[in-house]
């Protein structure tokens, strides 16, 4: 799909009127998987997600909640598949999280009861956690540096959703990434007053204590298997082997004398 033929499907799939999104929907589903992943990786960026529902008067949105973009949310829950085994679903998922679930929680602490409960936010977790389950570590050790920073953001609000936190927990000693070993930290340190708090706790100490390992041992092999470079003087691969002997050197063309000859 071209990009142009992209942005006309993501205006009427993100469109106020059920008569423009509704066709979109269907269109949507009946795509290939690589053109419905194209499609995805198209409208999930940050700027399409926090502009999704917004009018252009910021006097509108400070009083009256953005309710279209709710609308918009369930949209993308009926095309992302239950069970997605690519493994570009991730930062998909991820930024519907991030950039969705931070401005939908945000007004429905101000604004809406009733269109969207947090509880049903979370049903985009049961894919990601099947997503995460499908790598193997050599997958996840090479997933992108922009997909391993994005699954350090839930990791701020840990128990905002325990099943995606734990998920995390799972893969986070094969990323081989230092930057988690602080947020780990952290998290095998809190307190364990409820259930769900003794579980992240138990769940990152593990995670932290193999990161530390898998991250020191990968150091020990670098070194042994850095290479030792020749040394600086050229000239010295080439020095001729000294004679024992030592000639003087105007004696090296000198004629034999003939008793030498004779003998």
């Amino acid at each position: 799909m071209t990009e142009r033929e992209l942005d006309e499907l993501w205006k009427r799939f993100s469109a106020r009127k059920e008569s423009a999104y509704t066709p979109a929907i269907a269109e949507v589903k009946a795509l290939t998987e690589e053109e419905r992943l194209q499609f995805l990786e198209y409208a999930c960026t940050p700027k399409n997600l926090l502009d999704c529902g917004r009018v252009n008067s910021w006097l509108w949105e400070y009083f009256f909640p953005p309710k279209p973009y709710f609308s918009v949310w369930q949209r993308f829950v009926e095309i992302v598949p239950a069970q997605p085994r690519d493994i570009r679903y991730l930062p998909i998922l991820l930024h519907l999280r991030k950039y969705g679930l931070g401005y939908l929680g945000a007004w429905l602490d101000m604004w809406d009861k009733r269109a969207l409960r947090k509880e049903d936010i979370k049903v985009l977790s049961a894919p990601f956690c099947f997503c995460l389950s499908r790598l193997h570590a050599d997958a996840i050790e090479s997933l992108p540096s922009k997909t391993r920073k994005l699954l350090l953001d839930p990791l701020d609000s840990p128990y905002k959703d325990i099943s995606l936190t734990l998920a995390i927990l799972r893969i986070a000693p094969f990323l081989y990434d230092e930057r988690f070993l602080e947020p780990l930290e952290l998290l095998s340190c809190r307190g364990v007053l409820t259930p769900d708090m003794r579980r992240v706790s138990e769940s990152a100490d593990i995670a932290y204590t193999q990161l530390e390992k898998n991250i020191k041992g990968r150091q020990v092999v670098a070194s042994l298997l850095r290479p030792v470079y020749p040394p600086n003087e050229a000239n010295s691969l080439l020095r001729p082997a000294q004679d024992p002997i030592e000639t003087k050197p105007e004696e090296l063309l000198r004629p034999a004398e003939k008793h030498e000859r004779n003998e």
